[in-house]
């Protein structure tokens, strides 16, 4: 079963199609399930253990601070999207996701920014930003910028409207 959500903006009400505005047990599970197609998730102290296995000095929390890698807290556990992540040696995506958490970072919480990455985008034609990260960044960089905007309205893709393409739920043509 496909799973296709709505971005969540700023005063959007919690519905059964979204990961919920706040931290909740069934959008953790369904964002789990998202993450999956580009990684997965992994615990912060996991992620120090790795870093610290290969011999790098790199670790979670203030990479986390400086806002080179979103996180977000569930049950007392820092979680980190691996999309962020480049290849076997984990290293860091570069200055556009930088760029594109900063500018999610002014108008929502670390959970809402990570449900923004898994989720349909209209902005995207429906892709996910974090499936989009490597084929094009600079895509999700304008849909960041384009989705925290006051200016520019909100477009989410509604669930009637979205089909699946392999992992990917894609915005159906008109």
């Amino acid at each position: 079963m496909p799973i296709a959500h709505r971005s969540i903006r700023p005063g959007d009400q919690t519905n059964p199609d979204s990961f919920g505005s706040m931290p909740n047990q069934e959008g953790f599970i369904q964002m789990r399930e998202a993450f999956q197609a580009c990684g997965g998730l992994a615990h912060g102290h996991m992620l120090d253990r790795v870093f610290e296995l290969q011999g790098r000095a790199d670790r979670v929390a203030p990479l986390i601070l400086s806002g080179q890698l979103l996180a977000f807290d569930w049950r007392r556990m820092r979680w980190i999207p691996l999309f962020q992540l480049d290849g076997r040696k984990l290293a860091l995506s570069g200055p556009v996701l930088q760029e594109a958490l900063a500018r999610l970072k002014t108008w929502c919480t670390p959970w809402q920014a990570a449900a923004w990455f898994a989720d349909c985008n209209a902005g995207l034609d429906g892709a996910r930003p974090m499936e989009m990260m490597k084929s094009d960044p600079s895509s999700v960089l304008d849909a960041a910028r384009s989705d925290g905007s006051v200016d520019t309205p909100y477009q989410p893709v509604p669930l009637h409207a979205a089909r699946r393409v392999g992992r990917t739920v894609h915005a159906a043509a008109p």
